[in-house]
């Protein structure tokens, strides 16, 4: 899967996202037992040996009822898609997707959900413009698509880059800075944010076919 190939910061390993059509139960979200789903895996694996460091299966942890995608396809739904992944300082993951309009951090040694970000179960309140649908690059800089490629569109208009401050004693958020195209259209798909050594903020408007860069500010460069 094309959307992330990521090495990690000890240059050892990498992060990487995989998948499979499996048959799968879907009576939950209106399908039968007879279904499948098409399972997407993110996987950190030793870079010189292509050992397992660490899987992660939302299959396993993911309420199927709260995907923002209709039961499109028995044979393999996409119910997630994996759009990044990311590991910080403590050894945790923070997981983006797309159909969940969510962003997951995974304990790195139990495998279980610390919060997660966004979507029908999320475990923050957001205020002044700081939700977002479709997202992509997880880092609490966030590519906002405002749309999901599946008839579902965001409040805004337009995609964006945003960046967003987390209260994790309120677990609140609230939108700092937002980095918006001269013109405003939406991405239906890919996208992504950075922060530049200079503190500036790079923003690639996916399938739009733009990239700009701003100042930390938000005025454009």
């Amino acid at each position: 899967d094309l959307h992330e190939f990521r090495i990690t910061e000890s240059g050892e390993t990498a992060l990487i996202i995989g998948g499979d059509r499996q048959p799968y139960d879907l009576t939950v979200v209106g399908g039968t037992p007879q279904d499948g789903v098409y399972d997407p895996i993110v996987q950190e694996v030793n870079i010189e040996t292509g050992d397992l460091v660490w899987e992660w299966n939302p299959l396993y942890y993911l309420d199927l009822r709260h995907s923002y995608r209709p039961l499109d396809d028995h044979h393999g739904w996409e119910f997630a898609h994996t759009n990044a992944v990311l590991k910080d300082a403590d050894d945790n993951y923070l997981i983006s997707y797309r159909f969940y309009h969510s962003i997951i951090k995974v304990d790195g040694r139990t495998n279980e959900i610390i919060w997660m970000l966004g979507g029908m179960g999320s475990d923050f309140t957001f205020s002044n413009g700081s939700s977002f649908v479709g997202q992509h690059d997880p880092q609490m800089t966030i590519f906002d698509n405002d749309c999901d490629g599946v008839g579902n569109d965001g409040p805004f208009g337009t995609s964006r880059g945003i960046w967003v401050h987390l209260n994790y004693t309120t677990m609140h958020v609230t939108l700092l800075r937002e980095y918006v195209p001269s013109v405003r259209a939406r991405a239906e798909v890919e996208g992504g944010i950075q922060v530049l050594p200079n503190g500036n903020v790079l923003v690639a408007y996916g399938s739009m076919g733009r990239v700009a860069e701003y100042r930390h500010t938000g005025d454009g460069v």
